[in-house]
């Protein structure tokens, strides 16, 4: 029996408890309310008070701008019609001021005084136009004088450059053209055969060569030299006498030389396929190794090649 009471007492309480708790949470429900209404109440306020704030600093400051532009002294002219014409206008406003201060002025004089002011005016406005056309007339004329002056410094200095031109064509002299340079003369050898090579670029076969002319440059082809027409072959005493003379030393021309033509191999660089520089300041490639140029020498990367100095980079053939 007490157990029940127990459980009543119980049940009753939590029910008290629960409808406690329903009401604690309307009353935390209707305060959050009344805070949010409250921050949004001040919230806006704020925004109205900064608002108000910022539009008070900007008049603020306008104002300010203002009152400073008003203080700063005003920028003179310095044309003379427009001084004339403030210094003229000064004067119409003085004249009025001076006729309503007499002690008899009436209406009369004020419609009088007020005419007088505007004729004045007028006069002054007229008088400015004037003053302004004269100015650009002025301007124009001044500018018309620098530009022909221009003109005559030119022409004077032309004058002068033509007269110039006229004393050095006077002392003028002509001279005879430079000779072409003689080319690298000496004793050469090819086949068996002694040549020597002439300062005019033509060739001259030595018939009858001495010991001496052992000396001669060996490999130098004799077609890329023309005969001479003068001497075209030496006889005993002129071939005993040609080879006691120096040797010849010119680079000559590897196009007269057979298996002398650039074979198209190539180092592991790429190079020497074709006559060209290849990162030197002369020309060079790779050719066979029977190659007879003098400006070869045998090749350490390709075997059985000669490398070739001096070859002749020619344009390329037209075809028909």
């Amino acid at each position: 029996m007490r157990e029940v009471v127990i459980k009543k007492q119980v049940a009753h309480k939590r029910g008290l408890a629960d409808e406690a708790t329903k009401k604690a949470e309307v009353l935390k429900l209707a305060m959050k309310e009344q805070i949010q209404q409250a921050l949004d109440k001040s919230t806006v306020s704020f925004q109205k008070a900064h608002f108000a704030a910022t539009a008070a600093e900007l008049k603020r400051a306008e104002e300010e701008t203002k009152r400073a532009n008003a203080m700063r002294a005003k920028p003179k002219t310095i044309n003379p019609c427009d001084i004339a014409l403030e210094k003229q206008k000064q004067y119409c406003y003085e004249q009025t001021v001076k006729a309503k201060q007499k002690e008899d002025f009436d209406d009369t004089d004020a419609n009088t005084a007020k005419e007088a002011e505007k004729l004045c005016l007028r006069d002054s406005d007229e008088t400015h136009v004037k003053c302004k056309s004269a100015q650009v007339a002025t301007m124009s004329a001044n500018a018309a004088a620098t530009a022909t002056k221009e003109e005559v410094n030119g022409a004077y200095a032309s004058r002068l450059t033509a007269q110039r031109m006229k004393l050095a064509l006077q002392l003028y002299k002509d001279v005879d053209k430079p000779k072409k340079p003689d080319g690298p003369v000496g004793l050469f050898q090819h086949d068996g055969l002694v040549y020597f090579a002439n300062k005019d670029g033509t060739r001259t076969w030595v018939r009858y060569p001495t010991l001496k002319c052992h000396r001669a440059t060996a490999h130098v082809v004799p077609q890329q030299f023309p005969k001479s027409p003068d001497r075209p072959e030496l006889g005993k005493s002129q071939s005993a006498t040609t080879c006691e003379m120096g040797v010849y030393k010119g680079v000559g021309n590897p196009d007269f030389y057979t298996n002398c033509e650039c074979s198209g191999q190539e180092n592991k660089k790429g190079h020497g396929g074709h006559c060209d520089t290849w990162g030197y300041k002369f020309n060079w490639c790779y050719v066979a190794a029977e190659c007879g140029y003098g400006q070869t020498a045998f090749s350490e990367e390709i075997k059985d090649s000669k490398v070739m100095v001096g070859c002749k980079i020619h344009a390329p053939a037209i075809e028909p």
